[in-house]
C-alpha cells in the first residue's frame, strides 16, 4: 500500500498544474530573523519582466529613487525619518528580515496571498509573493499603512518616475 502512495504521489507531481498549486511563499522563522522566499522555485515558468507600482502612497511621500535591473527597488521619503521602500524581487530570491526586536509578527494576506507581517518600534515591514514574484514592503508607517500600501500594489509596464530633490 505505501508503495501505491508514493508512485501514484510521484505520477501526481508530474502533473504541471498540481507543481504549480504546491509552489508557494514560505516562511521559516529563526532566533533574530524571517527569511520568507517561494517553495519549488525550479518549477516556475520565466516570464517577461513585469513592473509593478503602487496605487496608494501616503501623503507627502515621494519617489526618490529606482532601479529596475534585477526587480525593482524603490524608495519613497516624506524626511529623512519619514520613508518607505518597496521591493520586487525575481522568483529565485529569498529575503531575510530582522525579527530580534519585532513587537509582532504574523502571517497576512495581501491582495488574495499568504505575507508575513513584522512590527517593531517604529518601523513595519510586509514581505508576500504572487508564486512569480516576491514583495517587500519596509518603512517607517504604522503596519496599517504599510499594507494599505502593499494591498495598493498593481502591475504595470511603465517605470516610476523619480521625482529630482528640491
Amino acid at each position: 500500500a505505501a508503495v501505491i502512495i508514493v508512485v501514484s504521489f510521484g505520477l501526481m507531481m508530474t502533473s504541471e498544474a498540481v507543481r504549480d498549486r504546491i509552489t508557494q511563499f514560505i516562511v521559516s522563522l529563526f532566533p533574530g530573523y524571517a527569511e520568507v522566499g517561494l517553495d519549488n522555485i525550479e518549477e516556475l515558468q520565466t516570464s517577461e519582466k513585469t513592473i509593478y507600482e503602487l496605487s496608494y502612497i501616503p501623503d507627502g511621500y515621494r519617489l526618490v529613487s529606482g532601479e529596475h535591473e534585477l526587480g525593482q527597488q524603490l524608495r519613497y521619503y516624506k524626511s529623512e525619518e519619514e520613508y518607505f521602500m518597496f521591493n520586487v524581487n525575481l522568483k529565485t530570491a529569498v529575503s531575510q528580515l530582522n525579527t530580534e526586536n519585532a513587537t509582532k509578527v504574523e502571517n497576512i494576506m495581501v491582495n488574495g496571498e499568504q505575507g508575513l507581517l513584522i512590527v517593531e518600534d517604529g518601523y513595519a515591514q510586509i514581505a508576500w509573493s504572487n508564486e512569480q514574484y516576491l514583495f517587500h514592503i519596509g518603512g517607517t508607517l504604522t503596519a496599517e499603512e504599510i499594507l494599505k500600501i502593499a494591498n495598493g500594489v498593481t502591475m504595470t509596464r511603465n517605470y516610476p518616475k523619480v521625482m529630482p530633490d528640491e
